[in-house]
């Protein structure tokens, strides 16, 4: 018996969700298992140890209600699909000529449905995208501006895989300022927190270097560069040699790049050092500082160990 063809998805109605707020959080709730296993089967083992833990973290426990938690697991499973798709960790969905235009138009969606507009259509994953916003306007909170600026750094990372540009100093810190800025106090406006910027200053910027030297290999070959133009000539590093590099071992036994990666190691070692002095002198809800713990001081000391060790090796 020969089989139907599989037609590809269209747009769908979200303001019949908008319209239904049961059926908008059964979808969601649909939609944040389903985000989360591709997410994870994509990448294998890896993958598994990589997200696993955490994602099962917004399971484990609630931010003060569940518009709460609705709104943490919808905005970041929401991002994460977008992500993947910019990073081509999955197809480009029917429809769209490339996946600038994808990212363009996810941008104008996000902007539309954040200040309020209900009439729109959009991909089926975009129901997450409403949810949030449902979610934030029944908590008072307007987290519009953060989810446009991590949306502009997934922009600038697509960018940056088409065209192989490197960047410089400014660039880099204008891009990881948005991140900060979106994910770490977005992060604590959602969960209700009155918080010192300053005080959760050194554990972001432990968790931004080690994510940058943990990817390094990865983003080097799909054209994302995170050091510097500054740093490149300074330290005299082929690009090139780099992006030849099959694994992280390979690329440190050349010798600018690994004199560069352990000056990185050493810089989030010692924002790590500060952050665990810092974070203990200010007051965080119970569930706040459970997630900082186990989402960054605990993955950021086990990669460390792992970078000093393969770094004894040379």
């Amino acid at each position: 018996m020969e089989k139907e063809p599989i037609l590809p998805s269209q747009k769908i109605n979200l303001a019949e969700f908008a319209q239904n707020p049961r059926d908008l959080m059964k979808e969601a709730d649909r939609l944040h298992i389903q985000v989360a296993r591709t997410a994870i089967l994509s990448r294998g083992l890896e993958g598994a140890m990589q997200y696993g833990p955490m994602f099962l973290s917004f399971w484990a426990y609630r931010i003060r209600g569940a518009d709460r938690a609705r709104a943490l697991k919808s905005s970041y499973f929401w991002l994460r699909h977008v992500d993947d798709i910019a990073d081509k960790d999955k197809p480009l969905p029917y429809g769209y000529s490339s996946r600038r235009i994808f990212l363009l138009e996810k941008r104008e969606l996000a902007k539309a449905i954040m200040e309020g507009t209900t009439d729109v259509s959009g991909d089926r994953e975009d129901i997450l995208l409403m949810d949030f916003a449902s979610a934030t306007r029944k908590l008072g909170i307007d987290l519009s501006q953060e989810t446009l600026a991590i949306l502009d750094t997934i922009i600038f990372d697509e960018e940056r895989t088409r065209t192989g540009r490197v960047p410089t100093r400014a660039e880099l810190d204008n891009y990881f300022d948005k991140l900060d800025f979106a994910c770490v106090e977005g992060g604590l406006r959602l969960a209700g927190e009155n918080y010192d910027r300053q005080g959760v200053a050194d554990i972001t910027l432990a968790v931004r270097t080690m994510f940058n030297l943990r990817d390094l290999t990865k983003d080097l070959k799909v054209g994302i560069i995170n050091i510097p133009s500054e740093d490149i000539e300074s330290y005299g590093i082929d690009l090139d040699i780099c992006r030849n590099a099959s694994s992280l071992s390979e690329l440190l036994r050349y010798d600018a790049i690994r004199r560069w990666y352990q000056d990185q190691v050493s810089t989030c070692s010692s924002h790590m050092e500060r952050a665990e002095k810092t974070l203990s002198t200010i007051q965080l809800k119970p569930e706040v500082r459970f997630a900082l713990s186990f989402n960054s001081k605990r993955v950021v000391k086990n990669k460390l160990r792992k970078f000093n060790r393969l770094l004894a090796t040379y």
